[in-house]
This record gives structure tokens, C-alpha cells and sequence, in this order.
């Protein structure tokens, strides 16, 4: 989560091959609806062309969507980095590289610029607190590995990580982003959600444990990260941060 080099792309490769086996269900969830399209087997004679849902009840989804972060883009600066793979929460990594960036070519000052963030498809359980990243076992469950070869017990975007014995913490400051979701939270960026890909994320967990998949979903939403926003899915809400201006990058 600092400006330390990416990593190589076989390790990269690793955590996506991890992470799909432990939410299939999200890829069919969030994926392109041309991807789907593509990959679908031909139906049989007299069968419809449209299958049965086969993954379980619909998702669970609110009265009504919370669309205000839309109307509170309106900065000079604006980027959605969409995250579709866990990766060690490299949307939240790039965009401290683009703040520091614009800090260090003179180009913006604070408050000039925001960051949207959509997790989406096999990234949704760093949407979660590490609260829930321990009781369920979430890093075990999807082999998510450190650098050092060890289970990531917790969230890697959850929090700022511990500072070293001795070294204080340096004084907060907007154009010297932290790593974690909360820290752009509290300072005006936005994170968004892929509701379809959470919800096969709670129906994989629940089945995991032997739990009831409405109350799996109702723990995790109650244990969103703050000011984490679910969206319809991750699609919808990358192309609506562009549609107000925000300018895209993928992230993993």
C-alpha cells in the first residue's frame, strides 16, 4: 500500500486463480453480460434460451439505491479506479500514487480533486471490516496470501497499518493520502459496492459455514467499511462515475 514498485504479474495471476474458486459465484454475479453471453452453452431442443437462475434465490436488494454520491462529484480532479480482483486493494494504492503525483507536479490542491472507488466481482471482501475478515475467516477461506507467503488474517484496506515502536504518527494531511478506505472516507472520496457480487459473497460464506444466507448478508452490510455505498453491481457504477466526469483506471 505504498509507492513500492507493482508486483509481478505471476503473483498477481495467483491471487485472481485463489480468489475465483472462492467466489464463482460473484464472476457469474458481475461479469459482462457479453462475457456471459459468450461462454453460455447452446439450449437444448424445446428448452428456453434464457436458463433458470441455478445459484440459489435472487440478490438482496434495497427499496431504493443511494444515488447522492453522484451529485457530490464536483471537484476539478475527478478518477473511478475499479478493482475487480482483491490484489492487495490496488485501487486505494493507485489513487494515493495520483494524489501524490498531483501534489508533487504542483497541478492541485486539497479539496480539488476526489477518488471513486468500485470493488466489484471477486474484490467485494475488502468491502468488509476486519471484524468480519476474522470471525469468518476470510483471507483462509480465499488463500489470500501476505508477500511472506502467510494467510492475510485481515483487511489490508480496512485501516492504517500499525506504525513501528517509536515513530509517531505524522499529522493528518489531504495531500498525503493513507492506504485504507476509512482515511478516504473521512476525507470526501467515495467507495462503491457491487451489490450482485456481495450477495454471492454472503451466499459462498454462508455455505461455508452452515449459516442462513439473509443473515450472512444482513452481518456483512452492517459491517461495510464506512462510507462504503452498494450499487446495483460494479458495471453500473464505474460507467455512472464517468458519466460525472471521473476519469477511469483499472486497478487490478
Amino acid at each position: 500500500m505504498t509507492d513500492s514498485p507493482d508486483e509481478p504479474t505471476d503473483r498477481r495471476e495467483f491471487l485472481g486463480k485463489a480468489a475465483l474458486s472462492a467466489v464463482a459465484l460473484a464472476a457469474v454475479a458481475c461479469a459482462p453480460p457479453a462475457a456471459a453471453v459468450a461462454t453460455a452453452p447452446a439450449p437444448a431442443q424445446g428448452q428456453s434460451a434464457t436458463p433458470n437462475p441455478a445459484d440459489g434465490p435472487p440478490p438482496i436488494v434495497p427499496a431504493q439505491w443511494d444515488n447522492s454520491w453522484f451529485d457530490k462529484l464536483k471537484t476539478r480532479h475527478k478518477a473511478v479506479f475499479e478493482q475487480p480482483q482483491l490484489d492487495y486493494g490496488s485501487a486505494v494504492s493507485l489513487a494515493q500514487r495520483w494524489i501524490n503525483g498531483m501534489r508533487d507536479a504542483g497541478v492541485a490542491k486539497a479539496g480539488e480533486f476526489q477518488a471513486v472507488f468500485v470493488l466489484r466481482h471477486e474484490a467485494v471482501p475488502m468491502l468488509l471490516n476486519n471484524a468480519m475478515w476474522e470471525k469468518y475467516g476470510i483471507g483462509e477461506a480465499l488463500k489470500f496470501k501476505t508477500f511472506s507467503e502467510t494467510i492475510q488474517t485481515r483487511n489490508p484496506i480496512a485501516e492504517a497499518p500499525p506504525l513501528p515502536a517509536g515513530r509517531a504518527a505524522r499529522p493528518d494531511d489531504p495531500m498525503r493520502p493513507q492506504a485504507n478506505i476509512p482515511w478516504f472516507t473521512a476525507h470526501g472520496h467515495i467507495t462503491l459496492g457491487c451489490n450482485a457480487a456481495f450477495n454471492a459473497f454472503a451466499a459462498q460464506t454462508a455455505n461455508r459455514v452452515k449459516a442462513d444466507r439473509a443473515a450472512i448478508f444482513a452481518e456483512f452490510k452492517a459491517n461495510l467499511l464506512p462510507g462504503v455505498i452498494l450499487q446495483p453491481n460494479g458495471i453500473y457504477a464505474t460507467l455512472r462515475a464517468q458519466e460525472a466526469g471521473c476519469t477511469y483506471m483499472r486497478a487490478s
